[in-house]
């Protein structure tokens, strides 16, 4: 397959004559980039987990560039790390927009908000443990929740009858289209860690729980949910970890002592650095962005053919920022013939503005 593929590639290429290649993991990104590392196309790969994943391994030493989402991806490999950019991954214009209020903290006896969810597809693991360790908090705990869980159609109605049985205040939906803003006004997040989930919980800086996908290849989302465990922002917990008791214990702890939802313990968030940051770009740092570290870096890639009056169409221009990843197109001038990479932190190191937020 991989030979057939190679081959519609490069017929591809042939016929569209592209400027750049740029692909995103997955097996379906490898027949078009060998492809077009064998045509000389120049080519980009970007990394959104923590650990490479087995495409972008095959790739990473025939391409130019490798951006990543996660610092330290490729520090066991120098050689592709010296071709490499550190530049986050691409957010939702909601998940922005839901980073722009800071962490308020529950009250020690207000609600408490907690927000459950399993990834695109949802996971039957959240439907079988969370509902039990609700049922295990004390009945005052239980009177101040506020929960929504996402749930998978064939569990919804399971999950639905146990929260009326407790007297939850439950709502339980397959899908939440809305889900940067319940993470926002969640107190504590239950949930997978795929490399967007993992992204959108350090740009809105929530505290979380994260029970790592345990049967993936590459262990992907266990690394993920290492680099926010380790900055103090999540509490990673193995499937086999993931009890109804553990969990219990674990929402009642938070629960109880609201400070450590916000600074301090292992379900830390970034929200005070980066309230911090918001601070500093009120004050007159505006440079620092939006309270989370963004840089961004530039493609100038190479023409082929030339001369004047034969120059190929415009080429691509990628800028990529914690933000996002745009395409713009830019004229481009006969006889530039350099790939050329360029990354410059948009936060100012002046005193006014405070250095990046640690593992953000």
């Amino acid at each position: 397959m991989l030979g057939i593929g190679l081959v519609k590639a490069h017929v591809l290429l042939w016929r569209i004559k592209p400027s750049v290649v740029v692909g995103f993991g997955g097996y379906p990104t490898v027949p078009p980039l060998l492809a077009a590392t064998q045509r000389g196309v120049p080519t980009l790969i970007h990394e959104q987990n923590a650990v490479m994943g087995r495409a972008n391994r095959l790739l990473a030493p025939r391409v130019q560039g490798i951006a990543t989402s996660f610092a330290g991806v490729l520090d066991a490999a120098p050689k592709l790390a010296a071709k490499a950019t550190h530049t986050g991954n691409p957010l939702r214009p909601a998940v922005i927009a839901a980073a722009a209020p800071g962490f308020v903290a529950p009250e020690a006896d207000g609600l408490f908000r907690l927000l459950v969810f399993g990834g695109s597809q949802g996971a039957k693991i959240m439907s079988d443990i969370v509902p039990d360790a609700i049922g295990e908090l004390d009945l005052a705990l239980r009177s101040r929740l506020l929960l929504a869980q996402q749930a998978r159609e064939e569990d919804l109605l399971r999950v639905r009858d146990i929260y009326a049985r407790l007297r939850i205040s439950a709502e339980v939906a397959p899908f939440f289209a809305d889900l940067p803003a319940r993470i926002a006004a969640a107190h504590l997040v239950v949930s997978r860690s795929g490399a967007g989930t993992v992204a959108e919980l350090a740009a809105i800086g929530r505290p979380a729980i994260l029970v790592p996908l345990p049967h993936a290849l590459d262990q992907d989302q266990f690394a993920n949910a290492g680099v926010l465990d380790k900055a103090g922002g999540a509490l990673r917990l193995r499937q086999e970890e993931f009890t109804p008791a553990r969990l219990a214990a674990e929402i009642a702890r938070l629960a109880s002592a609201p400070q450590k939802t916000r600074s301090n313990g292992r379900g830390r968030p970034f929200a005070k650095c980066h309230r911090r940051r918001r601070a500093a770009r009120r004050s007159g740092g505006e440079s620092c962005g939006t309270g989370r570290e963004s840089v961004s870096f530039s493609l100038s890639l190479p023409l082929k053919g030339g001369g004047k009056g034969g120059l190929r169409p415009p080429f691509l221009v990628l800028r990529t920022t914690m933000r996002g990843i745009g395409f713009g197109a830019q004229r481009a001038r006969w006889g530039f013939r350099l790939l050329r990479v360029s990354v410059t932190p948009t936060w100012s190191p002046a005193a006014t503005c405070p250095p990046p937020c640690k593992g953000g």
